[in-house]
């Protein structure tokens, strides 16, 4: 019984990062696609939002599985 419990907060605990990190994404992207008063866009910070964050989380991902398992 006690893995259940366990597994249930795992579950909880992933279900809340994930969240946290969809509304972080979401307010990111908005503040870097809003732009400036003047409305131009720093393509460097879309390139870093929307390339090598997800990049970096792919290979932080692969190594702790390659790690882990």
């Amino acid at each position: 019984m006690p893995t259940n419990t366990h597994e249930q907060d795992l579950k909880q605990l992933s279900l809340g990062l994930s969240l946290l990190g969809v509304i972080c994404g979401f307010l990111a992207a908005y503040g870097v696609i809003a732009g400036d008063a003047e409305g131009r866009v720093n393509l460097l910070y879309l390139l870093l939002l929307f390339a090598f964050l997800p990049i970096a989380g792919l290979l932080l991902s692969l190594f702790l599985l390659a790690k882990g398992g």
